[in-house]
């Protein structure tokens, strides 16, 4: 049996934090969610503890975890390098273990076509903003686990799917991701791509 653990998620109602918040709850942990509740697309379970607020409000939060350890924390919200700081500074001293979302497209596409990327490939894929955020984001945690002796895990998530979100080259706006599946039941166009060149598949 699964020894349980207290689990605290920032967020919470995204595909990635969804599916562990789910999964997590199945297991049988203790979970706590720090969410705005404005995303209604995907209800978090009754049996799920939530902090209503903007994470951002530093102050609000503290009041809240006064007195709580978990057995981990997961950030899916830092971009930026400057979201790592905040981030480990505010749950740095209430969690053994802190895990950071960052993406599987930190490595280096131009170093690694079709080819398979290990824990020590080479980062940054220059071509993204995206990506080499994450990567200062990746470098920023290590540094500040080594000072703070904090443990802590980051995940490179490849391709990611969910209730509101299917793997497609070209992106919908966020939570329109089923119009795809509506499209097909209604032998609608969908939109695809030829090397350079869009087509419509029917």
């Amino acid at each position: 049996m699964t020894q349980r653990k207290k689990i605290l998620v920032v967020g919470g109602t995204g595909v990635i934090s969804y599916a562990v918040v789910m999964e997590a709850i199945r297991q049988g942990h203790d979970v706590t969610c720090i969410n705005r509740g404005k995303h209604t697309s995907q209800k978090l379970p009754d049996n799920v503890h939530i902090i209503t607020a903007d994470y951002r409000d530093a102050e609000f939060i503290r009041t809240q975890l006064k007195g709580q350890r978990y057995d981990v924390v997961m950030d899916v919200l830092c971009f930026k390098k400057e979201d790592i700081d905040y981030s480990v500074n505010l749950f740095k001293d209430y969690c053994d273990q802190y895990i950071f979302v960052s993406s599987a497209e930190v490595y280096d596409k131009q170093k690694y076509v079709d080819e398979v990327c290990y824990e020590n490939a080479d980062l940054c894929n220059t071509l993204w903003k995206y990506s080499v955020n994450k990567v200062a984001c990746e470098k920023r945690l290590k540094q500040l686990a080594e000072e703070y002796r904090l443990n802590y895990t980051i995940i490179r998530p490849g391709i990611t799917y969910g209730n509101t979100r299917i793997p497609y080259g070209i992106v919908p706006p966020y939570g329109f991701h089923g119009t795809i599946i509506q499209r097909i039941i209604y032998q609608k166009p969908i939109i695809t791509w030829n090397g350079s060149h869009t087509v419509a598949m029917f």
